[in-house]
């Protein structure tokens, strides 16, 4: 067959097929189809392939549909030439080889050899199996022990496996009763934390409305104890006032009785001609006059001084104002005073001067108009005396005001007070709750 393969390059290409179409009317061959065709396709690489019409098969299929017919390898049905001379020279033992198959005994033969050789093959196999049969009882001992104990621990295996997925169905259900509970607990503690918070924003906003009181309550409490700060220093400063007019009114008092009394003893000297002009004179205008030009003039300035003083602790102006008009009405009659008494000085030496010229008359005239200026001196320190008198019960007024206001004032300062105290208390008491608060809410958030 190698012969006809055809060679190329192309190993696809390299092959050789032969077909035999044999006519199957006769039922030559113990088949169905009406013609037969046998293939063999031949690869230069090596390996056939055979068909039975087209259909891929083996060699033995071939053999065995081909050997009741008396077709196949080896038979003489199909001679080569050359071949009668060989059957003719061949041996008994090859004729008989021939005659049988022409009987049809050769494939027979065929069919006793491939049994003998199957059933040498199914004795060799029993012989193997025997072999193994004793090397298998030889280990069956130690396998029954192996068996046992793989026996054994697949009872305990599978014991073990119970009680682990025992244990495991107990360790659920006791994680699933757990789990519930920390449910129930977390579901508690969710309610208590929205509990804890709400009472958090209502402290915290009692605490804010309290703050907010305390800054309302603290502005009053501010407010009323400077109210009665400055009550307090007006207080002292219109007792000093006072103090001080009480002073001045003593001033004008003994002003007022000196005058009264030098004016008194004028009109008796008036009275009584037989005292000389000369002693009258001296008694009245020189002594008199000059104590009285001395006292006015430090009423000038104690009044001056009580003005300056006033402007610095009256705060109220109506009351300055009205204060500070009385003091300039004073201070204007007291230089009046102070004209006067100089007018009766130079009066006093025109009439030394001139009491060589003129009568007696004329001298106790000169003496009426100095008792008359005299008079009108009286006069003013009386009206300056009932001014500072007035001064004196306008500021004992104002005085009592204030004391008044202040006893007002001080129970709501009290009452204040203790509501900024009382308030203080709430937000302390407040600010402990809110600690409790909080440290109640971490321990639930853990």
């Amino acid at each position: 067959m190698g012969d006809v393969i055809f060679k190329s390059k192309n190993e696809e290409m390299g092959i050789a097929e032969v077909s035999l179409m044999f006519d199957n009317s006769t039922k030559l061959f113990n088949t169905e189809f009406r013609e037969v065709k046998f293939t063999r396709r031949v690869f230069m690489r090596g390996g056939s392939e055979y068909f039975i019409n087209s259909s891929p098969c083996r060699l033995i299929d071939i053999q065995e549909l081909t050997a009741d017919s008396g077709i196949g390898k080896g038979l003489n049905i199909i001679i080569n030439q050359g071949q009668i001379n060989e059957i003719a020279v061949l041996k008994p033992i090859e004729r008989k080889a021939i005659i049988e198959e022409v009987l049809g005994i050769s494939k027979h033969k065929n069919r006793r050899d491939k049994s003998l050789s199957k059933l040498q093959k199914v004795k060799n196999d029993i012989d193997r199996i025997d072999d193994l049969m004793e090397e298998i009882k030889r280990t069956m001992d130690p396998l029954e022990i192996e068996a046992k104990r793989a026996q054994k621990h697949a009872e305990i295996f599978n014991l073990l496996k119970d009680e682990e997925i025992s244990l495991f169905i107990a360790h659920l259900n006791h994680l699933n009763n757990e789990w519930e509970s920390e449910n129930e607990s977390y579901r508690k503690n969710k309610d208590e934390l929205k509990e804890i918070a709400s009472k958090i924003l209502s402290a915290e906003k009692e605490k804010n409305d309290l703050l907010k009181l305390i800054d309302k309550e603290q502005s009053e409490y501010e407010f009323w104890k400077n109210k009665i700060d400055w009550f307090n220093s007006e207080k002292n400063g219109l007792e000093s006032i006072i103090a001080l007019i009480e002073s001045k009114k003593s001033v004008f008092s003994t002003l007022y009785n000196m005058l009264d009394l030098k004016f008194t003893s004028s009109m008796e000297n008036i009275k009584e001609p037989q005292v000389p002009l000369e002693k009258g004179r001296n008694g009245i205008d020189i002594s008199s006059l000059q104590r009285i030009s001395n006292g006015l003039k430090r009423i000038d300035g104690l009044l001056l001084k009580f003005l300056e003083n006033l402007k610095k602790t009256l705060k109220d102006k109506n009351i300055f104002c009205y204060v500070e008009n009385e003091g300039n009405l004073i201070i204007e009659e007291i230089k009046k005073l102070y004209k006067i008494i100089e007018t009766s000085q130079r009066g006093k030496d025109e009439v030394s001067k001139k009491e060589s010229q003129k009568g007696n008359e004329k001298k106790i005239d000169n003496f009426k108009k100095r008792l008359d200026r005299i008079r009108i001196i009286k006069n003013i320190c009386m009206t300056n005396l009932e001014r500072s008198r007035k001064i004196h019960s306008i500021l004992n007024g104002y005085l009592s005001v204030s004391e008044g206001i202040k006893n007002k004032l001080y129970p709501e300062f009290e009452r204040r007070s203790s509501l900024v105290s009382g308030s203080q208390d709430k937000i302390n008491e407040l600010g402990s709750r809110l600690n409790k608060l909080s440290i109640s809410r971490a321990n639930s958030g853990l």
